[in-house]
């Protein structure tokens, strides 16, 4: 159930932002971020990274998203960004504000949705530390 609001969520999230860009006419929106709405839900955690049941890593996390693809979020949040947040794989306000600190200082677009771009920017905690993942694979 929980996924499904997540779902729902973050799929009005993502309609909103649409069209509050075409009523603003910003041209600052990529063809990335225009696609990934169109990308799934992360449902899974992969090599120390969000990703989905068969493993792609072109996923998206937003508030109300629950889960382990959630947990691996914000484990590297915390200990790679040392954000003081829970790692209670619940995509609540407190991971929304962490990864919007993070988006901004990693050079991502600071919308508080993890996608590829956020992927491949961020810093991964794995077995031997944090590492960087700039391919997304």
């Amino acid at each position: 159930m929980k996924s499904l609001i997540g779902r729902l969520a973050l799929t009005l999230a993502t309609a909103a932002t649409a069209l509050t860009l075409g009523a603003t006419g910003s041209a600052s929106a990529s063809a990335e971020d225009v696609s990934a709405a169109a990308l799934p839900t992360c449902t899974h955690k992969w090599d120390y990274q969000p990703a989905t049941a068969n493993r792609s890593k072109r996923c998206v996390l937003g508030q109300g998203n629950y889960g382990n693809a959630v947990l691996a979020l914000q484990q590297s949040l915390k200990y790679c960004y040392g954000k003081n947040i829970a790692v209670d794989k619940d995509f609540g306000p407190a991971t929304r504000t962490a990864l919007i600190q993070v988006q901004r200082a990693v050079g991502a677009d600071p919308d508080g949705v993890y996608g590829p771009e956020t992927n491949r920017k961020m810093k991964w905690l794995a077995a031997t530390g944090c590492r960087h993942n700039p391919s997304g694979d």
